[in-house]
């Protein structure tokens, strides 16, 4: 991940300025999947709960979490 993408998502989550999207490009198997779904994860996640993080991070890679679409 380029310094300025850490940047925007670092940004993102701590002042709450988050985008009502994101576009996630690369080559096939840059981990552009993964890294959309962990930060998908840590926006949604209000708290620093570890059981609530990991349920929502499975519900977003089961992809049947109801604000994440691909």
């Amino acid at each position: 991940m380029s310094q300025h993408n850490h940047s925007t998502f670092h940004t993102a989550l701590t002042v709450s300025t988050a985008s009502h999207a994101y576009l996630f490009s690369g080559p096939s198997g840059s981990a552009k999947q993964l890294a959309a779904q962990e930060f998908a994860t840590k926006l949604i996640t209000q708290s620093d709960d570890i059981d609530q993080h990991h349920q929502i991070q499975q519900r977003v890679s089961k992809d049947s979490h109801p604000d994440v679409t691909w």
